[in-house]
């Protein structure tokens, strides 16, 4: 799975200028709400006011001894900048990159998602909330360029609950890959990938516990569905240092799992299904 590309340009900061720019010009015809933490308001007349974000590094393990064949070691690190176009709808920008310690040793980018989440389209019961989200991916990995994939749009239908004293969601994923070609290297490319996100978690004060499953299945340009439905699960631990601090621990069946779940890794059968990943994550949010 560590076929992706040395990428020399990166466009993240061209497109959080032009991104965040048209946003502004959508939201200010919106009618705000004083009392919402996101609306835009004079007291907040520049841009920069308005984001904020995340920073993490994270380094993973299958545990094996650095000197076998199957060590898999990692060092990877993700940024994403979020603008509130309007209280219920949000702008974002992710991308990153890791360095690989085993095998094919070096420093790589995963692919750049840029996209909108409307977090509260109607609501159910107490508890319940469904969104919706759109997002489009500008290839600078090596395996959307190698395939010469111009994007992918993925539509997620987002629904959470509280039950139990936990905190559930569950979402609906499709996306549409647009490739230059059918065919590659006598391969017929991918051109659907349906998938379902889940994730339940139980919080304890600072301490929050939780297990997450990611899984789907594909179907080429050919109209042929993959043999199998891909999948991976994670249980994980997050500890909130301070206000702007997070520390993880995840166990994963799946190398790269939050990348996958973000969509920076194109489709499901990238997965490095027989090997664990067990990964500890360091985040500065602001």
């Amino acid at each position: 799975m560590h076929n992706i590309k040395r990428c020399r340009v990166n466009p993240i900061s061209f497109l959080v200028v032009s991104l965040f720019s048209a946003t502004t010009v959508f939201a200010e015809g919106e009618t705000t709400n004083p009392n919402s933490d996101l609306t835009l308001n004079e007291d907040q007349p520049c841009l920069i006011c308005q984001l904020s974000g995340s920073a993490s590094l994270a380094y993973d393990s299958n545990l094996y001894d650095k000197d076998d064949y199957r060590s898999v070691r990692n060092l990877s690190w993700n940024g994403t900048l979020n603008y509130p176009v309007s209280e219920q709808l949000r702008a974002f920008i992710t991308g990153g990159g890791y360095r690989v310690f085993q095998d094919k040793t070096g420093t790589y980018v995963t692919d750049t998602v840029v996209g909108l989440n409307y977090s509260n389209l109607f609501t159910f019961g107490e508890t319940g909330r469904l969104g919706l989200g759109g997002q489009l991916t500008i290839p600078t990995s090596e395996a959307s360029r190698d395939t010469e994939l111009y994007t992918a749009f993925r539509l997620s239908v987002p629904v959470s609950f509280k039950m139990l004293g936990g905190n559930y969601s569950v979402s609906p994923r499709l996306r549409k890959n647009f490739y230059k070609y059918q065919t590659m290297n006598g391969r017929v490319l991918t051109e659907w990938v349906y998938s379902v996100s889940a994730d339940g978690h139980y919080q304890f004060d600072k301490l929050t516990l939780g297990a997450s499953l990611l899984g789907g299945n594909g179907t080429s340009y050919k109209g042929n569905r993959s043999r199998e439905f891909n999948y991976a699960a994670s249980v994980y631990s997050n500890y909130q240092i301070s206000d702007s601090w997070l520390a993880s621990f995840t166990v994963s069946s799946a190398g790269f799992y939050s990348d996958a779940e973000r969509g920076t890794l194109g489709n499901l059968d990238l997965f490095d299904t027989d090997k664990a990943s067990y990964i500890a994550q360091l985040t500065y949010s602001f």
